[in-house]
């Protein structure tokens, strides 16, 4: 029988306030991948051998999207990646595919064994607290585990920025082999963010402990408890958010038994994680490999495909 989920609660919310409260909010830091830069070329995988292929499913509370796949070539089973984008808003298949086709960093994941899956989730940019793209995320999950040529034991989640601060924020909820965070949105996910003025969102980033008030910090570290798989953190040197999560939160995170490994990009600007130059995205590779095989319970079938 496939793994359910337990919904029982997230974040210290009861089920029926997770499912219809939203606290106001406003939007995250900026995405994602880093713009006029020359980044690592995608690893030409033809579509004959593995095509791109829709997911759809349907929430909790009957809202509709649609995802993107692409998998090894073979029946499985495989394990598999679910990449949960950043930004605040939604989509689109469009900009998925570019991820599953173009990307330097999904199209290595894939070339090494995974399925990947791209997701998608709800706008949120004017309710930033909104457990909408959670629900989201946790459709996904179950739709990724109901596929036949995917072992469900072996799922990993894989978010940058926003989605870091998603997968965070579910991995809780529903058993993982672990998640991956590429500089998470931990703003978001410690309630720290709570405008939907834009020029008021880089000194909480800046200075996270004027916000960070004991309720919150009680409330996050209560969150964190409830994490069980290990979490692999890719994160640069440039960006508001390392005040965050390289000073503040890896101690809180070992204080409530998470097994955290973080991985330093010394100049790496936000989105490093998703595509960038080739030595850098090689590195990613390495680590993100590094972090999972050992947690594997099923071989990884590589495709062989030239870099």
């Amino acid at each position: 029988m496939r793994q359910r989920f337990a919904l029982c609660a997230i974040s210290g919310i009861s089920t029926l306030a997770w499912l219809t409260g939203a606290a106001p909010g406003a939007e995250t830091v900026d995405e994602e991948a880093p713009r006029g830069r020359v980044v690592a070329p995608a690893v030409a995988i033809p579509l004959d051998v593995s095509p791109v292929v829709p997911l759809e499913v349907t929430t909790l509370d009957d809202n509709h999207l649609t995802g993107l796949y692409r998998k090894p070539a073979g029946d499985g089973p495989f394990p598999a990646i679910i990449s949960i984008h950043g930004d605040l808003n939604e989509f689109g298949t469009d900009r998925l595919r570019d991820y599953l086709v173009s990307g330097g960093v999904h199209t290595r994941l894939l070339n090494a064994g995974f399925v990947i899956i791209m997701t998608d989730f709800r706008t949120y940019s004017q309710e930033v607290q909104s457990k909408g793209p959670l629900l989201d995320t946790l459709a996904f999950y179950r739709a990724v585990c109901d596929l036949p040529f995917v072992d469900s034991k072996n799922v990993f989640l894989f978010g940058g920025s926003g989605g870091g601060s998603i997968a965070l924020d579910v991995a809780g909820a529903i058993p993982l082999r672990g998640i991956i965070c590429g500089e998470p949105a931990t703003i978001l996910y410690t309630g720290i963010l709570t405008t939907g003025d834009r020029e008021s969102r880089q000194d909480p980033m800046q200075n996270p402990l004027k916000y960070f008030t004991d309720e919150l910090q009680k409330t996050t570290l209560y969150k964190l408890s409830s994490i069980r798989c290990p979490v692999l953190i890719l994160h640069g040197d440039v960006h508001a958010l390392k005040t965050l999560n390289l000073e503040i939160l890896p101690p809180m995170m070992k204080k409530a038994g998470v097994d955290v490994k973080i991985k330093v990009f010394p100049g790496s600007p936000h989105g490093f994680y998703f595509n960038s130059p080739q030595v850098t995205v090689d590195q990613v590779i390495k680590d993100i490999l590094e972090f999972t095989t050992p947690l594997l319970s099923v071989p990884l079938h590589r495709m062989g495909r030239g870099e």
